[in-house]
């Protein structure tokens, strides 16, 4: 029982990082993000390296079961992560949220996948992906919390550039389903969107599908002006 004191500690700053974690919202994400900073500097100052590891962790999955469940804020997630990844531990924060993003990203994939090729057995995943991958939903939030993470460095080009690129060879290997075309490219243009001012992202090649998918009436008419939109906004840039 050596180490009883310390795991007390550990698990009452857990306590409070979901506690935060469940308040936030945009109105109160600064107050959020200074009262978890706070409760990172104690973890840091009075926990040992594994636990301090272990504590990342759990923040890390319970921030993403929140973007998830709530995506439309998901520029607040963000914004606390860009405040709080500033220690010794960044490294692993990084390795969690690709981790995290790819087995999201590889599920949606494998459940579109399926359907496409009219496979009727359930698809199979862990957690994070069968509680978001209701393709019945919208998963605007989600392509959106995407591409903001990739924006602010916390994933890197070949995870996001891999998920467009695949949903490009579902669009190619599709039926004429309107509901499964519909769910492929309004993915991929939300995926898109928040990137097309970005610096280094090589937005030109994902832009070009789009031209011809446009042109596509199995399309439904509100994904077909997602993509006028997107390109629209593209041609707008100087």
């Amino acid at each position: 029982m050596i180490f009883k004191k310390s795991d007390d500690k550990l698990e009452e700053y857990q306590k409070k990082c979901t506690t935060l974690l469940n308040k936030l919202s945009h109105p109160n994400v600064t107050v959020i993000t200074t009262d978890m900073i706070k409760v990172f500097t104690l973890v840091n100052d009075q926990c040992e390296m594994e636990e301090c590891i272990e504590f990342i962790s759990l923040f890390v999955k319970t921030l993403y079961q929140k973007a998830l469940r709530e995506p439309l804020f998901y520029q607040d997630y963000v914004y606390l992560l860009n405040h709080i990844i500033k220690s010794d531990f960044e490294s692993n924060f990084t390795s969690m949220i690709v981790n995290h993003v790819k087995t999201t990203c590889d599920f949606l994939i494998e459940c579109l996948l399926r359907i496409v090729n009219s496979d009727k057995d359930e698809a199979t995943g862990d957690d994070t992906g069968e509680e978001m991958f209701d393709l019945s939903q919208d998963h605007k939030g989600f392509c959106r919390f995407l591409s903001e993470l990739y924006l602010h460095q916390h994933i890197p080009l070949p995870v996001i550039s891999n998920v467009l690129d695949e949903l490009q060879k579902l669009y190619s290997t599709s039926t004429d389903s309107c509901s499964i075309i519909e769910k492929i490219v309004s993915n991929y243009c939300n995926i898109c969107y928040p990137l097309i001012k970005s610096e280094y992202f090589p937005i030109e090649t994902y832009i070009q599908p789009l031209h011809e998918w446009s042109a596509n009436k199995n399309i439904p008419s509100k994904t077909r002006f997602l993509i006028a939109d997107l390109i629209e906004e593209f041609e707008s840039i100087d």
